[in-house]
Formats: C-alpha cells, sequence, structure tokens
C-alpha cells in the first residue's frame, strides 16, 4: 500500500483547493467538519497495510450514509486495500465535497492501474437501488438507521455500521452548554443524535439505549446515576465527555 498511499497524498496536496470551493458549495446545507491534517493521518494509517494484489470477484459494495467525506476517505481506503469496487449512495450533503473526492480517487486507480472501480450516486430511489443491486453485492448502512429501517420495509438486507450514533440523557442546567455544543456538531456533522431529558426516567432511557444507540452519554453529577449508567450500559459509554470521534469506524470483519 506504501506506493498507492503515496500517490494519494500527492494529489490530495492537489486537490484540495477545489474541496475548500466544494466546501463553499456545500455549506448551504451544514458548515461540516473537514480538514487536511485529518485526511492525510486517515490515508497514512494505511501506509503499511497488505495490499490485495488479486481480485477475487466483481461484486460492489453500495455505501449508503449521510455523505459525511470522512467515511468516504475510510471507506474508500479499506475498500482498496482489498480491490474491492464501492458505489456510494447518498443526497446533496457533502455532494460537492465527495464528488471532487470520488475523483481523486478514480485520478489516483486510473494513473497507477489498479483494477478498483468508484462512483458516487446521488438521490437515488429505494426502487432504483433494488433494481441495481446485483446477488453477489452488498448493501452496507454507515450511520444512519433511518435509511436502515427503510430499506428492511423494501425487503432489502443491509448490513448496519455505527458511526457516532448517539443517544445523550442530561436532566441538569449545568451542562446545557455541553449539551448544546454535541447537538450542533452532530448537526454540522450529519450524525445521528437523540436526547432524553428531565421527563424520562434513567431506567427506560438505559433500556432504550441497550436497544437502539452505538454510543451512549450521560451528563450528571449524581454519583450514584453515574454508577448505574456503567454498571447497566452495554454499549459504547461517555459519562460527562464529549463522545464524538469523526475519523474512525469499526467495520465487522469481513466486510470487505
Amino acid at each position: 500500500m506504501e506506493r498507492i498511499v503515496k500517490r494519494i497524498l500527492a494529489e490530495l496536496n492537489e486537490y484540495w483547493k477545489f474541496v475548500d470551493r466544494a466546501k463553499k458549495i456545500d455549506k448551504k446545507y451544514t458548515n461540516i467538519q473537514f480538514q487536511i491534517d485529518d485526511v492525510i493521518n486517515i490515508v497514512k494509517r494505511y501506509e503499511k497495510e497488505e495490499y490485495c494484489k488479486e481480485k477475487h470477484d466483481n461484486s460492489k459494495l453500495y455505501i449508503s450514509y449521510y455523505g459525511h467525506p470522512y467515511i468516504t476517505v475510510i471507506t474508500f481506503m479499506e475498500a482498496l486495500k482489498k480491490q474491492r469496487d464501492i458505489v456510494f449512495v447518498t443526497d446533496e450533503f457533502g455532494y460537492a465535497i465527495n464528488s471532487v473526492l470520488v475523483q481523486l480517487f478514480n485520478d489516483v486507480i486510473d494513473e497507477l492501474r489498479l483494477k478498483n472501480t468508484i462512483q458516487l450516486k446521488s438521490l437515488i430511489s429505494i426502487e432504483d437501488l433494488k433494481e441495481q443491486l446485483k446477488p453477489d453485492d452488498k448493501l452496507v448502512c454507515i450511520g444512519n438507521l433511518s435509511i436502515y429501517f427503510q430499506y428492511l420495509k423494501k425487503e432489502l438486507t443491509p448490513i448496519f455500521v455505527p458511526y457516532n450514533n448517539i443517544q445523550l440523557y442530561c436532566k441538569e442546567d449545568d451542562f446545557e452548554e455541553l449539551n448544546r455544543s454535541i447537538y450542533d456538531l452532530c448537526m454540522e456533522n450529519f450524525l445521528e443524535i437523540e436526547i432524553f431529558g428531565e421527563d424520562d426516567e434513567l431506567e427506560e432511557v438505559i433500556d432504550e439505549m441497550n436497544q437502539y444507540a452505538y454510543t451512549c452519554v450521560l451528563f450528571t453529577k449524581n454519583k450514584e446515576e453515574k454508577e448505574f449508567f456503567k454498571k447497566n450500559i452495554t454499549k459504547n459509554c461517555f459519562i460527562n465527555k464529549n463522545p464524538i470521534e469523526l475519523t474512525k469506524i469499526e467495520f465487522p470483519k469481513n466486510l470487505f
């Protein structure tokens, strides 16, 4: 992967002026966080990874997500080392930035004569998606539970990969500013968040979190509530901390 990583980093420096222009276009939807230093660090993670020299089949991974460009970069790098073909399926959020990234990645693929293919499709209907999916293709939802359940209703079999899916419990005014900052960060970065407050009982909230959440957050000064939360939460647990990590995804084994 070392040769490929070097080529991507070189192209990244050339392309970033186009990314900056794309940010201004996407800003009408959201003020997304996307920095070149973060992208460089993500790509460098793969420098010592082993590159699969043989492409084992022609099946595609259809990646359905809100459009966060960090997901685009990480998923591409994972698929690249396994020589997997990708179709990114998103909506207008982050579409300009992702268009630039896909062009960058395709340029690298062409220059190095790699066998991967990568596409970006926007606002594709579920009916059209069903027609395009072949038996060996995989449909993967990253961070978007809403579309995941819509796919299930349409008798599709998607794989769900969490990405900062957050449920948060807070009923103390002392945490209002932190609570608001996390909510705003989620809105800016296409992250799903559900907030519980003073009208909700902690025991019921924990049951809800254990069933649906990926990242569970508690803001409280109450020692008993902290201990009860730690003891009963079965997912990623954060107490009085900002849980958001934009540059990491935990993929299931054998996804690629």
